[in-house]
């Protein structure tokens, strides 16, 4: 797993996030989402990250710890 994985799946585990549903509202395929959470995908792109940040309704300190995760 990678960092950025790691963080979004913590989030969608503290949040109870549906994947069908967060890559619904971003456009993906359930499957590229799995991929992203399980790290067998790179980092999404920038307009995708802004997408879960909105979904997942995240804090300031949880946004500025997410993007630093996609930073990596």
């Amino acid at each position: 797993m990678s960092v950025f994985s790691d963080t979004l799946t913590r989030y969608i585990e503290h949040k109870n996030i549906k994947v069908f549903s967060l890559a619904k509202y971003c456009d993906l395929d359930r499957s590229t989402m799995y991929k992203l959470i399980s790290g067998k995908r790179n980092p999404p792109p920038r307009d995708i990250l802004e997408k879960m940040i909105l979904f997942m309704h995240l804090t300031p300190t949880e946004i500025q710890h997410f993007k630093e995760a996609w930073n990596v």
